[in-house]
């Protein structure tokens, strides 16, 4: 039987330092190795749209991990660690659901970064609509209650583009 994971982090180490990469690929090495991105080769940089690596594939993650365990795994957001063949992709890396981006910098309501559309859905090419930070939480909904997820998202480092609808000469608490 597998322990819940809330006794799992009563029990287990608690990382309250909040340490991070500069960039997001290092960090999300990091966060799902838990070694050193500089052990492998990812200490600097992201692994771009044109990339031909990865985080590589003898490195286990903790969804591998949690799957080996018995636990059901799930990614939503950002991946931005390679997906130039297809056993970089998180579903072939321990997380059997996955929804979002593989890259960074995706404009959040077409989903389309440098003229390609990059929005997957368990590794297959997805045209649901809406942005990116309110999609995500809709999409966990869904999961929620068996799986240990983790969400990646994009939403805090970059400025999104407002549609029209959202534009508006208003001021914060002013009324019409």
């Amino acid at each position: 039987m597998k322990p819940p994971p809330r006794l799992l982090a009563a029990e287990g180490a608690r990382l309250e330092a909040f340490y991070a990469q500069p960039v997001c690929t290092p960090t999300r090495a990091a966060l799902l190795t838990g070694r050193y991105p500089i052990r492998y080769g990812l200490q600097v940089g992201l692994v771009r749209p044109w990339s031909q690596f990865g985080l590589p594939l003898g490195e286990r993650t903790l969804a591998q991990a949690l799957a080996e365990a018995g636990y059901e795994t799930a990614i939503f957001g950002k991946w931005h660690l390679g997906h130039h063949q297809r056993a970089y992709l998180p579903t072939q890396r321990g997380f059997q659901h996955q929804y979002g981006p593989y890259n960074g910098a995706i404009d959040y309501f077409s989903h389309v970064r440098d003229g390609g559309l990059d929005w997957h859905r368990d590794d297959q090419v997805n045209h649901d609509p809406g942005n990116l930070a309110a999609a995500q939480p809709e999409k966990t909904e869904e999961l929620r209650a068996r799986l240990e997820a983790f969400t990646s998202q994009a939403a805090p480092k970059q400025t999104a583009p407002q549609p029209e609808s959202f534009r508006s000469p208003a001021v914060w608490g002013e009324t019409e």
